[in-house]
């Protein structure tokens, strides 16, 4: 009976042996997971960072074709003051020459009756 306990105690011992090397080998693919972890942390953390300066690029680029926006709607302005101005002079120039016109008919009828009182 001692020589079965014995072989017990050593199967026992076996399997304990088997089951730490299997903990062992599992605590290293855990360690090595860490590793990995640390290392995709890293990577994630760079483009993190690539992230936020390219935001801050485009932050830059949006302030830039802002600016521009304004002063295109500062120019669109000054375009549409000096346009109303065009038309404004452009209305004075017709209604001094519809008054031209109307002195000319006036004179061309003026010496029409002078014409008219030379020939009677």
């Amino acid at each position: 009976m001692t020589d079965q306990l014995n072989l017990q105690v050593n199967v026992g011992k076996n399997l304990l042996s088997e089951k730490d090397t299997e903990l062992q080998g599992m605590e290293q693919m855990l360690y090595l997971t860490e590793t990995e972890k640390a290392v995709l942390h890293q990577i994630l953390m760079n483009e993190v960072a690539a992230l936020k300066e390219g935001s801050e690029e485009l932050k830059l680029i949006i302030r830039e074709k802002d600016r521009r926006g304004e002063l295109l709607e500062i120019e669109n302005c000054n375009l549409a003051k000096a346009l109303q101005l065009a038309e404004d002079e452009l209305k004075t120039v017709k209604s001094m020459m519809d008054q031209l016109n109307f002195q000319v008919v006036a004179s061309k009828n003026l010496m029409s009756e002078k014409d008219t009182e030379l020939q009677g």
